[in-house]
């Protein structure tokens, strides 16, 4: 954390990041934190089954995952109208031979490349906004390099995540 922490912080401050419990330090000041520290790394969340990471870069929201199957870039693009139940279910037989969904929708013609970084955007901010739903939960941000896997990432300015969680 490269800014000063704001005294209320210091509670859930552990080596390398921030960790606690929902209910006692907000989403939206965990978030505004790490927006003005520009902070790197990911903010992993937990309430109930439900599992959830916000990566961040230099500050900025990039990408964000969920264990939940209606997080699912597919299961958001048949609900957006973007693809089909049978360009959806086409896809999935592509994921199992090792394929990432978004590119397999690309090379079938279901989606263009600009429908597929659309929709890993909204993918992220719908992610994000649940997550400001959650009345309690465990949070945990660790400062490190994010995961290089994820060949397609968002720039998004986490005080408008922010504003539209709210």
């Amino acid at each position: 954390m490269t800014t000063t922490l704001p005294k209320r912080f210091e509670p859930f401050v552990v080596p390398g990041g921030l960790k606690g419990q929902i209910s006692e330090l907000p989403l939206p000041d965990i978030l505004q934190h790490l927006r003005v520290a520009r902070s790197t790394g990911i903010l992993s969340l937990v309430s109930g089954g439900a599992r959830k990471a916000a990566y961040l870069s230099d500050g900025r929201g990039v990408f964000a995952a969920s264990n939940l199957p209606n997080d699912r870039l597919g299961e958001i693009l048949i609900r957006e109208g973007k693809i089909t139940v049978e360009e959806y279910e086409a896809s999935i037989k592509a994921i199992s031979k090792g394929k990432r969904q978004g590119k397999a929708l690309v090379e079938m013609g279901a989606l263009s490349p600009k429908d597929l970084w659309e929709g890993v955007q909204f993918q992220v901010k719908e992610i994000v906004y649940s997550i400001f739903q959650w009345d309690e939960g465990q949070f945990h941000f660790e400062e490190s390099s994010l995961p290089e896997k994820e060949r397609i990432t968002v720039d998004l300015d986490v005080a408008d995540l922010i504003l539209g969680g709210l």
